[in-house]
């Protein structure tokens, strides 16, 4: 039912804020075009130095996940499983979230069919049982990854943490109200 969901034009709306122009340096750092005037560029090109190594950054970012939030590792199917850290059940739900990352990365540049997938993303994770409290948890989680495997190669700035927070909030902006928009529903 529509009525759960914020309108599509205004979630058009905060998208474009990924693409707002800001004028910003244009130094040159290690693969990420410092001279990019948009979040979008920012935050692909970020995320191409991050893809490298998609199992390790999926791996640190769940359990940051679990580190700030215990109580979320019972949401999964491997919650009891010892040394969750060399899991390979973690591994591979790890590698397959921050697959879906870089879908969603690669799809800035075309949101209005990025949209309807972020919503299904929401509607699904309701029935995993997620919340729309559970957002801010990864929001930070995802953000402290970045920093992790951008920073020390220099390349996690300010402006690159600028627009991975803008693209996280419109992101969000999406995904909780289809989430949430269930939840009404049942």
């Amino acid at each position: 039912d529509r009525q759960h969901y914020t309108s599509e034009n205004e979630l058009l709306r905060r998208s474009h804020l990924l693409l707002r122009q800001s004028p910003k340096g244009t130094r040159s750092t290690r693969g990420i075009n410092m001279a990019a005037t948009d979040n979008t560029t920012r935050v692909q090109d970020s995320w191409r130095v991050v893809e490298k190594d998609l199992d390790t950054h999926g791996i640190k970012f769940f359990m940051r996940i679990f580190e700030i939030a215990p109580g979320a590792l019972q949401l999964f199917s491997f919650r009891d499983v010892k040394d969750l850290e060399k899991s390979p059940e973690l591994k591979k739900h790890a590698s397959r979230v921050m697959g879906t990352v870089g879908k969603a990365v690669a799809g800035l540049t075309d949101v209005k069919t990025l949209i309807p997938v972020l919503q299904a993303l929401g509607v699904q994770h309701s029935l995993y049982g997620v919340k729309g409290e559970h957002f801010p948890i990864v929001g930070e989680a995802l953000l402290w990854t970045l920093e992790q495997g951008l920073g020390p190669a220099g390349l996690w700035t300010p402006e690159v943490k600028e627009a991975w927070t803008e693209t996280w909030g419109t992101i969000v902006s999406v995904m909780k109200p289809a989430l949430e928009g269930v939840s009404v529903a049942n």
